[in-house]
């Protein structure tokens, strides 16, 4: 599990993942942090509360993330 934070892609976004697969046919809570600092390092994930270390696939971020489209996961 991961999380995208995207002003246009893939030139001005963010791409983590955690480095830890999550279990199949087991529910886990999954949580995301960001502090808005538009670094990959601000972007923390946990499952069932645990912080987990991650895999950075795009720390690009630049430009405003504000949008019309609606909220996803």
């Amino acid at each position: 599990a991961g999380m995208h934070i995207v002003s246009e892609w893939p030139g001005q976004a963010l791409k983590v993942l955690g480095k830890t697969q999550l279990p199949a046919n087991e529910w886990t809570h999954v949580a995301v942090s960001y502090d808005g600092s538009g670094k990959a390092a601000g972007v923390k994930v946990y499952y069932n509360g645990v912080a987990q270390q991650l895999n950075v696939e795009q720390d690009s971020l630049s430009g405003s993330i504000k949008t019309s489209v609606p909220f996803r996961i």
